[in-house]
C-alpha cells in the first residue's frame, strides 16, 4: 500500500553468516492528507503547529507553506491547529463530507 507510513527505520539483529532476517515494521495504515490552510487574517500558519482532531489526539503537523500534513481513517469534521500551547490558542478548520486537497481552507 503508497499511503502505509514505517513508525520506524531501524531494528537490532544479529544473524548468522549467510542468513536472511526477517524484520518487521510498525506501519501507520491511516490516509494521508494535505490540506492547505490560512490563518483568518490570511497569513500562514507556521511550520511545525501541532494538529489535532476533535477528540484532542494529534493526527498531523503543519507544514511548509502552510500546508497541514494529517492522516485520519475517515475525513474528519474538523481540525485544531495549536498556535500557541502555553496560552491555549488555537484555531479550527472544518471540513464537509471531504476534503478538498486544492482548496485553501481558513483557520479559525
Amino acid at each position: 500500500d503508497s499511503e502505509a507510513e514505517l513508525r520506524g527505520n531501524r531494528k537490532i539483529a544479529a544473524p548468522y553468516r549467510g542468513a536472511v532476517v526477517l524484520v518487521n515494521f510498525d506501519t501507520d495504515q491511516r490516509k494521508p492528507w494535505f490540506i492547505k490552510a490560512l490563518r483568518a487574517d490570511g497569513q500562514p500558519l507556521m511550520f511545525g503547529y501541532e494538529v489535532n482532531d476533535i477528540h484532542g489526539h494529534n493526527i498531523g503537523v503543519v507544514g511548509q507553506g502552510s500546508q497541514l500534513f494529517i492522516r485520519t481513517n475517515e475525513v474528519p469534521p474538523s481540525v485544531n491547529v495549536a498556535i500557541d500551547k502555553q496560552q491555549g490558542l488555537s484555531c479550527t478548520i472544518t471540513f464537509g463530507k471531504e476534503i478538498d486537497e486544492s482548496r485553501n481552507y481558513i483557520c479559525q
